[in-house]
This record gives structure tokens, C-alpha cells and sequence, in this order.
């Protein structure tokens, strides 16, 4: 969840902007 603002379940931390 780098550039994805949607919460990509691939990483650990989720960003849901």
C-alpha cells in the first residue's frame, strides 16, 4: 500500500485513504 490508495491486502499496514 505504497501508491494504492484502496486497502491492498498484500501489505501489512492498510492504508484506506
Amino acid at each position: 500500500a505504497v501508491t494504492s490508495s484502496v486497502a491492498d491486502t498484500t501489505t501489512v499496514v492498510r492504508d484506506d485513504f
